[in-house]
């Protein structure tokens, strides 16, 4: 270990945490299935386990992509502060919105600048908004309560491959493709809800069990997927930022195509113990993009 890693090491047990249950992959008999289309074809398992997850707060720059696999950055969006955003994602969609479009677009040429890739481009369908299930205006799309991967090399390629042909961009050869997905709350804090993040030098591509998801018919693009599900493993180290605003943004390495079977970055919706009745219900945005590297 170097004297940079020991130090920070050092730096990480001394931070607060919230004790919470994440939910891993239990037993399941032959290839995992998500189906939400056929619900009777559903075979997944989930076994709860207890987990300390560190607020990031007081250290947060010290947090990046490249190491951990994810970062919590300050974003300002012109986009995420207007109520449409919210009211047009809380029903299923197409994959064209205006604000959809507006905000997509701050991002990526975000990520653009921060990573140096030499294009940024929106994944279609691939913004979210989700609430906890204290809101009195519920999404269709429920926090995802269990320890995942959105991703797999499989995946990854079939989405850019279906962005590509939805949006009719034409990309230049490129040497490296990443996907970063990007996470905020817009609603203000405290939250009753929130996400966790996984280091990604503390999971193995063992933890990995590969999921068909599916929802929706199987010939529609992005509708048929393979995702993946995590085993526990005490050695995993969970972060969270507490008291999120509408500025704070994390980004996460979804995909990278130079380590196609790391685990970045590990990630589960999870209650917050320590939220009162006071805490309020949690809305947040989620969005996934390409970025291309030469």
């Amino acid at each position: 270990m170097t004297n940079l890693a020991a130090k920070q090491s050092d730096i990480v047990e001394t931070l607060p945490f919230v004790t919470a249950e994440v939910n891993y992959a239990g037993e399941i008999s032959g290839r995992a299935v998500f189906d939400t289309v056929e619900p009777d074809k559903m075979n997944i398992a989930f076994v709860p386990s207890t987990v300390q997850i560190r607020d990031v707060r007081k250290v947060r720059d010290t947090f990046n992509l490249d190491t951990h696999g994810f970062a919590y950055v300050r974003h300002s969006s012109e986009a995420a502060a207007r109520p449409e955003l919210r009211d047009q994602n809380l029903t299923l969609q197409g994959v064209h919105s205006e604000i959809n479009e507006v905000y997509q677009s701050e991002i990526a040429a975000y990520l653009q600048q921060l990573t140096g890739a030499r294009e940024v481009i929106a994944q279609t369908s691939g913004l979210l908004v989700r609430t906890s299930n204290r809101a009195k205006k519920k999404s269709w799309a429920t926090p995802a309560t269990f320890v995942h991967l959105d991703f797999t090399e499989d995946s990854a390629n079939k989405f850019l491959r279906w962005s590509l042909e939805e949006t009719g961009i034409d990309i230049k050869p490129y040497r490296r493709f990443m996907v970063f997905q990007t996470w905020r709350v817009i609603s203000g804090p405290p939250q009753d809800s929130t996400l966790a993040i996984c280091d990604g030098r503390s999971a193995s591509g063992t933890d990995a069990v590969v999921m068909d998801s599916v929802i929706g018919p199987r010939d529609k693009p992005g509708a048929f997927f393979e995702s993946r599900l995590c085993l526990a493993n005490p050695a995993h180290q969970w972060y969270y930022l507490s008291d999120m605003e509408p500025e704070d943004l994390l980004i996460f390495k979804g995909f990278d195509s130079d380590i196609p079977h790391s685990m970045n970055a590990m990630h589960t919706a999870f209650d917050d113990p320590s939220a009162t009745d006071q805490a309020i219900p949690r809305v947040s945005v989620e969005a996934r993009f390409f970025a291309f590297f030469d």
